[in-house]
């Protein structure tokens, strides 16, 4: 798997993409346009069925890989480029086992501890997601935001791919990557307009 997958992360929401209908189809028009390296298929609340059903038709339609958040079953079951995993997650080294040495496994990390623990795992683990960088409607009230200067701190203390989530705006990219992370992923900078479609 190229190093770059995660060099521009689309993560979804299908609220944002007019459900789950023409989220395949509407999704890899958004990577597209704006030169996503990975598309993350985050919907958690779908269930099993569902959202390896939603993979499938999303794997026929992206032009970049795409990786399941949460679910290592469906992540193999559909044959998508790995998972990622989050706070109630399995944990990596199973999903490893599980996938395979070629898969790839990304982990959500929001601490200096998570962070560091993650270090010994680095033959099981790929890249992490670490946010929230900036404040974001999905993380208010539960997750202060790490602010760029201590996160990219983190980012640089790590041997691991580090990457900046969380409030993310396109147009501070370059801002993130100069100050040491490895990459970007975002919800809302990739999607038209909440609630809206392509």
């Amino acid at each position: 798997m190229a190093e770059d997958v995660w060099r521009r992360m689309l993560v979804t929401d299908r609220r944002l993409y007019g459900g789950s209908a023409g989220l395949p189809e509407r999704v890899a028009r958004a990577a597209a346009r704006h030169g996503a390296t990975a598309v993350v298929l985050r919907e958690k609340d779908l269930p099993g069925d569902a959202l390896r059903e939603l993979a499938r038709r999303l794997l026929e339609t992206s032009p970049v890989p795409v990786i399941v958040a949460h679910d290592p079953e469906a992540a193999r079951e559909v044959g998508a480029a790995g998972v990622h995993l989050g706070w109630t997650s399995p944990a990596p080294l199973p999903a490893r086992d599980l996938l395979g040495q070629e898969a790839l496994v990304g982990v959500s990390v929001h601490t200096p501890q998570e962070l560091t623990a993650l270090e010994e795992m680095r033959g099981s683990v790929d890249y992490v997601l670490l946010g929230p960088v900036f404040p974001t409607p999905s993380k208010e009230g539960i997750l202060p935001p790490l602010g760029l200067e201590r996160g990219a701190a983190m980012a640089r203390s790590s041997s691991l791919p580090v990457v900046a989530v969380g409030g993310v705006d396109l147009s501070r990219e370059g801002e993130l990557l100069e100050a040491g992370f490895s990459g970007v992923a975002a919800i809302r900078a990739f999607a038209p307009a909440e609630n809206s479609c392509p």
